[in-house]
Parts: C-alpha cells; structure tokens; sequence
C-alpha cells in the first residue's frame, strides 16, 4: 500500500534557529524582518516562534515572477 502524503501541519511553530536553519537566513535578518511586521511570529515568554505557513508564504511571496532581487 503506498504511504499517504503528508500534510502539513498548519500549526506548526518554528523557533527562530530552527527557521534559521531551514532558510539559511541570519538570526538577525529573521528579528528584522519581525519587527518590521514582514515576518509574522508570536513571542511566547522569552521565546519567539514562527508558523511554518507563515514563513513558507514570506518565502512564496519573495520568489512571485516580476519581483527582481527577492525580498530585501
């Protein structure tokens, strides 16, 4: 029987290392683009996550046809 796709989980929360380590984009490019409303998260006590829906829609929106240099 064949395996099933996956869905993903809509839900699922990234840290900021672990969307650093996904993208390769610096700790510091992350915490910018949060704090200029560009990247979505949430702070939970001291830690700050991302949707991995979020962040893959970020990602989507940087890579649309026309948009020269990605997302700056």
């Amino acid at each position: 029987m064949p395996a099933e796709p996956m869905i993903p989980d809509p839900l699922e929360m990234l840290s900021l290392e672990r969307t650093h380590d996904l993208s390769g984009l610096s700790i510091r490019t992350l915490h910018k683009l949060r704090t200029s409303g560009r990247l979505k998260s949430y702070r939970v006590g001291e830690r700050v996550l991302i949707r991995r829906v979020d962040f893959e829609a970020f990602l989507a929106e940087c890579a649309e046809p026309g948009r020269q240099g990605g997302c700056k």
